[in-house]
């Protein structure tokens, strides 16, 4: 989605058919083919916001011209959730 008008720019639909059959794979792989097809277009991608999906951190390591950060709603959901358990 573009920040700046909301307007989502690409959805990528993956079945777990194409990721040999796991599941958590599929976020990855359509993460993956989004970015590509952006940037395919010519869009210049600066920051991406994520969950903590850590192959998609790992994968946007590699990715030294895009800054990479987490969706502060699922901290914010993890620490509520801790506080509650305590």
């Amino acid at each position: 989605m573009d920040y700046d008008t909301n307007d989502i720019l690409h959805v990528a639909v993956v079945d777990k058919r194409q990721v040999g059959l796991k599941s958590p794979n599929m976020e990855k792989a359509a993460f993956i083919e989004s970015l590509q097809t952006l940037q395919d277009n010519n869009l210049v991608v600066k920051e991406v916001v994520t969950d903590a999906h850590p192959s998609i951190r790992a994968y946007l390591k590699q990715q030294p011209d895009i800054d990479h950060s987490s969706d502060v709603w699922h901290g914010a959901k993890n620490i509520a959730k801790k506080m509650a358990e305590v």
